[in-house]
């Protein structure tokens, strides 16, 4: 569907001039080009019919709309239902019809007065079944990993375009696919560094009005190690919970992984709990100061942890590549596939000589005269004389 988008597959134009007895007399070809902006319908004889935009409401696609050119720069549109719209070229037109909006922009228009031209809009589903109806991919070779990709159809242009579009839209979408895991860290973390941000200047500021207040402080061993196993537990919760977060866009709560991190978190909430009962059983300004220092410490770990991380992960997705490399894109086939020239002349030699052949026995053996002098004398008794 996006390719449809891209390359306006779903705008169908023709001429009623492009018939057999035109193609034959006057030697008149036409062509079709699609591209990103617009939709180009010319011939031989330098008619050319630009439309940008075509929108029709649900009933009237697949539907055959007939356009009709009064002069160079007016034209009329008789839809299906009997309705009748007259337009401008380079004026983009807004029609309320029965069912919905009609919209059809005509950019440029140029000897085409007095043509008439059968526009219609291709349902989307319709379009992607005719696609994968030429599309074709098989592996080349054993467990190779290389896939040959092969688009058939009548114009080799457009064939060769859309098969290109089809690989610059697969590849697009696998880097996509690929950067989405990334992507949802850096969501995770845009939400989380400015709060840690805050937290770290409230637990300074509160840490350096304790010190401004009682002054100095003496720390024993016991404290110090209490305060590095506080840091430690919460540093590691929050790896654990940036963790989780990543793994949640991936599986439910029930992934083994899943259910084993949230054990980890669970393990270290009830060691942090310990933790805590201990640092209450110290004098008064000690817990309050570790407490503190505590926090400035974590909150200065972890947003520069995380800070890290958000640069590394940005720096990946920036360079973040598919797991599909393009070996050699499309190019314009020098001779058709089908139909095969020789083959053809010679199935056609076969046949009709076998067709001769057997339409000469039917009649033979159809035939109800006499066809041998020998079957009279048989018949009659009669001698045969002479025959003409």
């Amino acid at each position: 569907s996006k390719v449809i988008e891209n390359l306006n597959l779903d705008i169908s134009l023709s001429s009623v001039d492009d018939n057999f007895s035109n193609r034959l007399m006057h030697r008149t070809q036409f062509q079709t080009t699609y591209s990103p902006t617009q939709v180009v319908l010319s011939n031989s004889h330098g008619m050319q019919l630009h439309v940008k935009r075509l929108s029709v409401p649900a009933h009237l696609l697949n539907q055959p709309l007939e356009l009709r050119f009064t002069d160079a720069q007016h034209y009329s549109v008789n839809l299906p239902t009997g309705e009748r719209l007259k337009g401008t070229v380079g004026q983009p037109q807004s029609h309320t019809v029965s069912g919905g909006v009609l919209q059809l922009d005509i950019n440029n228009a140029s000897n085409v007065a007095g043509k008439q031209f059968e526009i219609r809009q291709i349902a989307q589903q319709t379009m992607v079944d005719r696609i994968n109806a030429n599309l074709s991919a098989a592996e080349k070779g054993k467990l190779t990993g290389v896939v040959a990709v092969n688009y058939k159809g009548s114009d080799k242009v457009l064939i060769t375009n859309t098969l290109n579009e089809i690989l610059r839209v697969y590849m697009q979408q696998n880097i996509t696919r690929k950067s989405a895991e990334s992507q949802n860290t850096l969501a995770f973390l845009d939400k989380q560094l400015p709060e840690l941000k805050q937290q770290l200047e409230a637990s300074e500021n509160r840490f350096n009005q304790f010190r401004e207040k009682n002054e100095t402080i003496d720390v024993n061993k016991e404290s110090e190690i209490l305060l590095m196993q506080g840091v430690d537990l919460e540093t590691r919760r929050i790896e654990l919970e940036q963790k989780r977060a990543e793994m949640g866009g991936k599986y439910t709560e029930d992934y083994p992984l899943m259910k084993q991190v949230t054990d980890q978190l669970a393990t270290i909430a009830n060691k942090t709990k310990q933790l805590d009962q201990r640092l209450n059983r110290l004098p008064e300004i000690q817990r309050q100061y570790l407490q503190l220092y505590r926090d400035v410490q974590i909150n200065t770990e972890l947003y520069t942890s995380l800070l890290n991380s958000y640069q590394q992960i940005k720096v990946v997705k920036a360079g973040q590549i598919g797991n599909a490399r393009l070996v050699d894109a499309a190019i314009l086939p020098l001779k058709p596939v089908q139909p095969k020239s020789m083959m053809v002349l010679l199935l056609s030699v076969f046949l009709g000589g076998f067709v001769g052949v057997l339409l000469a026995l039917l009649r033979n053996m159809l035939s109800s005269g006499v066809k041998d002098a020998e079957n009279i004398e048989a018949q009659t008794g009669l001698p045969v004389y002479a025959t003409l």
